[in-house]
């Protein structure tokens, strides 16, 4: 008798406790949202491939069922709904706020196929249905415990036999350091209860520790110093809820590993091939971290030392999935492929020699070199038809179309050309060049008459200079593109266009430099310079996948 009150006590008060720590979040999220941006990496279509390339047969992204859990105002999902009107999306979060925000915009864009939440993960049982792809970013290293586990529990009560759950989490050892300079910070506000005066406070402190040495381990003092540095230019928010809330809790990679093995989970993947240990190595590495490691775990905890990592976004799906981890670039003809890299210097001879061609990102963070004739065509193919992507078969054909715009014969199409073609496109996948996917999204990249960008676009951009496109990256627009993007819903011909543009500049609205960078004013000289800088705008946001089909 004495044994079950005690546990019937114990229960209650773990539940008070959880209630209490969720009602704490909520209100810490309602006083200081949480400004999200889009999460590629959690995109269906993100995960969809992964298990794509590992043997899974997921559900197609266009039909299938998404649940976010913390969602905040939506923002990484409110795109996602608009550009797959047929998939069924559900965001729950404790903060009341936030659901109104995202509530609000998904009325005026007109989704009816998001369905946002004021929920606490315990309310979710088996009655709420089972999803396809569950995303949980930003969430599981902020919240308790038993929030944690519950996380894991909807995971696998929740998700369809052939789903995928995204999960993100801070990791161990690259937390250590920043660990301390958060107990410092927390430390330092401790009686401070208004968020604003707790930020400007604990920005102090991080300053002092900055400028001033009194270590007696140089080392140590560096290491803080460095981390301190990374929150100078941070926002309030971040701030707030990265190191001042009440959660934060980094794990090792194994760790994680055995806590969904609980909960009947099992390791998938990271978000892309580019953060697995097994994949981002070379050759050598490869090698070498296999004789190591008895295991794909043991492999990516040791990469974690190795590397000091302090984030993941790890895929896990049922322990009952068959993953196939040994044919991975043989389903590369499931996918379809793109890469926003573009050649620097290119010729007909250089492309058709050994000769090594550098390929470059737009914003110039990150290059890949390349010599084979096959994987020099396969980037300039896929390069020209960014931002829309090609299948294999397809890529083959602009291959040879290539060959012959260089005066060199057509490669005839088999076997063995297919084999070569799918291991330099896996080397280039893994190192990052290119990207697969699984599904073409609702793209153009032909400038028509009456041009139109996503109804979101266009209210981001009315907001301010971040929008999100159709591959759901962030980017940012310079002030003439925050003006006409907002003008491109499908009705306006682009010389309606010009004209709104020119008058919101001869009335003062913005102004316009022309390339001596000297503002103009004559109507003429408006007009003009208006038509030079939208002909070398809408080909801009087309290249950007901000046009839609």
């Amino acid at each position: 008798m004495s044994n079950s009150t005690s546990s019937h006590s114990h229960s209650a008060a773990a539940a008070q406790s959880h209630a209490d720590s969720a009602d704490a979040q909520a209100e810490s999220y309602d006083a200081v949202p949480y400004v999200g941006s889009s999460c590629p990496e959690s995109h269906p279509d993100a995960l969809a491939t992964m298990a794509t390339l590992f043997g899974l047969k997921p559900t197609p992204i266009q039909q299938a069922r998404v649940l976010e859990l913390g969602c905040g105002t939506g923002w990484n999902i409110l795109p996602i709904a608009q550009n797959l009107p047929n998939t069924q999306f559900t965001g729950i979060d404790v903060s009341a706020r936030q659901i109104d925000i995202g509530r609000d915009l998904a009325k005026k864009l007109e989704l009816n196929n998001l369905d946002l939440r004021v929920m606490d993960l315990q309310q979710i049982d088996d009655a709420f249905g089972q999803f396809d792809y569950i995303i949980c970013h930003g969430v599981y290293s902020w919240v308790d415990q038993p929030t944690q586990t519950r996380i894991l529990e909807i995971c696998k009560n929740n998700l369809t036999p052939q789903g995928v759950a995204y999960i993100s989490y801070n990791t161990m050892p690259g937390w250590h350091a920043p660990l301390t300079l958060r107990d410092a910070m927390r430390h330092h506000v401790a009686d401070i209860t208004d968020p604003q005066r707790r930020v400007t406070e604990a920005l102090m402190l991080v300053k002092w520790m900055i400028d001033n040495d009194h270590s007696n381990s140089p080392a140590w003092q560096a290491t803080l110093a460095e981390e301190a540095r990374e929150l100078e230019n941070k926002p309030e928010w971040y701030i707030t809820h990265e190191y001042l809330n009440d959660h934060n809790s980094p794990c090792y990679f194994h760790e994680f590993n055995e806590a969904i093995q609980q909960h009947g989970l099992t390791y998938l993947s990271e978000s892309s091939l580019t953060e697995m240990a097994a994949h981002s190595l070379d050759e050598a590495g490869r090698k070498a971290i296999k004789q190591l490691s008895p295991s794909i775990i043991d492999a990516e905890q040791n990469a974690d030392y190795l590397r000091k990592r302090r984030f993941r976004k790890t895929l896990v799906c049922h322990e009952s999935a068959a993953i196939d981890r040994d044919h991975v670039a043989d389903r590369l003809v499931e996918l379809h492929l793109t890469t926003a890299l573009q050649p620097q210097t290119l010729n007909a001879q250089s492309l058709i020699s050994n000769d090594t061609v550098t390929f470059i990102s737009p914003d110039q963070q990150r290059t890949m070199t390349a010599g084979a004739p096959l994987l020099k065509l396969s980037l300039l193919a896929l390069s020209r038809a960014h931002p829309q992507p090609l299948t294999v078969d397809n890529l083959l054909t602009q291959i040879n179309l290539l060959l012959n715009e260089c005066g060199a014969n057509a490669v005839p199409i088999n076997d063995e050309l297919h084999n070569a073609l799918k291991k330099g496109l896996y080397e280039m996948l893994r190192y990052g060049g290119i990207t697969a996917m699984t599904y073409a999204p609702p793209l153009t990249t032909t400038v028509s008459q009456c041009p139109r960008a996503s109804s979101i676009a266009r209210y981001q951009a009315q907001r301010g200079p971040t929008v999100t496109n159709l591959l759901h990256y962030s980017g940012h627009l310079d002030i003439f593109g925050q003006q006409i993007v907002p003008l491109l819903d499908g009705t306006r011909d682009l010389e309606e266009i010009t004209q709104i543009m020119t008058d919101l500049i001869l009335g003062g609205g913005i102004t316009l430099a022309n390339a001596d960078n000297q503002s103009v004013s004559d109507p003429d000289d408006v007009e003009n310079l208006v038509k030079q800088t939208l002909d070398h705008a809408m080909p801009y946001l087309a290249r950007n996948a901000l046009l839609v089909a």
